[in-house]
């Protein structure tokens, strides 16, 4: 919108800049084919450059006004995000980014909540998930339910494993079970 409220302000300046460029080359022809004083010519020309520096005031003019505008609400957003500082200062101290502890609970929380919505909508627990859990501190919450899930499910299987009946093993013959085509016609020779 902006962009577009502009183009006509950049077409109206240089319609009238090139109009005064027109008649600058005009009054130039004239002079080298007319006996005019030069008085004359010399008045033209610097009418018409005063019109072009009146133009690029009133442009410099509005640039000035629109970075006024833009240094006002810049100023303003600057207010606002002190302000927004302040009053959460107020509620607790804030801990820099790069804090141990503050990243130990970020990435907890955000590892404990996308593995539980994974499990909450059925969905199986992705590997590289299980994974990255895996390699967290040891005294991360969400680490050590992984663990212990992990470790119900090896029981499970275990006991699974021993519910089943065993195979007696078999011995194996002495001879081979499979006789080959050519055998069996010698020995019914």
């Amino acid at each position: 919108m902006y962009t577009r409220s502009r183009c006509p302000q950049r077409y109206y300046r240089g319609y009238h800049a090139s109009l005064d460029e027109e008649k600058i080359k005009s009054v130039k022809q004239s002079a080298l084919g007319i006996d005019s004083p030069s008085d004359n010519i010399a008045i033209k020309k610097r009418e018409i450059r005063a019109r072009q520096i009146k133009r690029q005031k009133e442009s410099i003019q509005k640039t000035i006004h629109t970075l006024e505008k833009r240094l006002r609400y810049a100023e303003e957003e600057a207010l606002f995000f002190v302000e927004a500082f302040k009053s959460l200062e107020k509620k607790g101290k804030i801990k820099p980014f790069d804090d141990l502890e503050s990243q130990k609970e970020y990435w907890n929380e955000r590892f404990k909540q996308k593995f539980r919505l994974g499990s909450l909508l059925g969905f199986r627990p992705d590997v590289d998930l299980v994974e990255t859990i895996l390699n967290l501190n040891d005294d991360a919450p969400v680490k050590k339910e992984i663990v212990t899930m992990i470790g119900e499910i090896q029981n499970r299987a275990i006991a699974q494993l021993s519910e089943r009946p065993q195979k007696i093993p078999t011995p194996l013959p002495e001879e081979p079970l499979t006789i080959s085509i050519m055998e069996k016609e010698r020995n019914a020779n």
